[in-house]
């Protein structure tokens, strides 16, 4: 038992995340180490004066939060950021459910940071090229393995007199010029064989 208890506690005192005990009404009674360094709370510090690691902008939303919570337990996951240090503030999630078996409710605290900085990231890249593809004087599409538009740009939307709702409806070879169906499908073939990377190629389109 007693080896149990020093493996349950060992690792609990190493998670990478911030995991705090509870008791019914809202006082910490227990928390990891994590939990002091993310709140930047010192060891003569009350764990309950956790609201000091909060960023002053969400402060009074995390007391409401908890105001609201202990009275009505549920689990419940939510974000805030820690309060600056050396000027720079962390991006944190929560996650708070009942206890198993005692008392009180069992919470974690995750650094999300990165992620968030990442998907920051990703949505920038994409506005950018949303707006490149758009606003490009080219006509530009995208068409699946069957040869149906997918998405065009305004410029191609123009060139050919259809709205992109209109064109999305719409297969190459129903816009390509007769004369020209059979050499283009056979070069889009190869594309999809990977025989070629690309081609370029002049045609007629109706």
């Amino acid at each position: 038992l007693r080896e149990d208890l020093a493996l349950a506690r060992g690792l609990i005192e190493s998670a990478p995340v911030a995991i705090y005990h509870a008791d019914a009404r809202g006082h910490i009674t227990y928390a990891n180490p994590e939990y002091r360094r993310i709140l930047n709370l010192r060891p003569e510090e009350c764990l309950d004066d956790w609201a000091k690691g909060v960023h002053p902008d969400d402060r009074a939303r995390m007391e409401a939060v908890c105001a609201d919570y202990f009275p009505n337990p549920r689990p419940v996951t939510f974000e805030w950021r820690s309060a600056p240090r050396d000027g720079v503030s962390r991006v944190l999630t929560e996650q708070v459910v009942a206890a198993d078996g005692i008392a009180g409710f069992v919470g974690t605290i995750t650094d999300i940071t990165e992620r968030v900085a990442a998907h920051a990231s990703l949505q920038r890249a994409e506005t950018l090229f949303r707006d490149t593809f758009e606003q490009a004087p080219i006509g530009i599409a995208y068409a699946n393995r069957d040869a149906r538009f997918l998405r065009c740009n305004r410029a191609c939307c123009d060139m050919l007199g259809f709205s992109a709702s209109e064109l999305e409806t719409k297969y190459i070879h129903e816009l390509t010029y007769d004369a020209d169906v059979a050499d283009n499908s056979a070069e889009i073939a190869r594309l999809w064989r990977g025989e070629i990377d690309f081609y370029i190629r002049e045609k007629r389109y109706v």
